[in-house]
């Protein structure tokens, strides 16, 4: 009896990964083209993860807040 089993990961990064050599193929792409179209897609998928972040921020700001304004009682002398 095994009580170890190996596993294989196979990780695509992104929204969903992309087969440049396939592209280049397909659309006869020099290798500059290639190059400039893995940029293009890389500053997209930086700009897309930049925006879920700014969102992420913006949303545990708002909750903390409400939080604090909610628990806070003013001081009495």
């Amino acid at each position: 009896m095994h009580l170890f089993q190996r596993v294989h990961l196979d990780i695509q990064v992104g929204e969903h990964a992309i087969d440049y050599a396939n592209v280049a193929q397909k659309e006869k792409l020099s290798e500059l083209q290639l190059r400039v179209r893995q940029l293009l897609d890389q500053v997209e998928q930086i700009t897309k993860e930049q925006n879920y972040q700014r969102v992420s921020y913006d949303k545990r700001n708002l909750v903390t807040n409400t939080f604090l304004r909610s628990n806070l009682q003013p001081l009495t002398i």
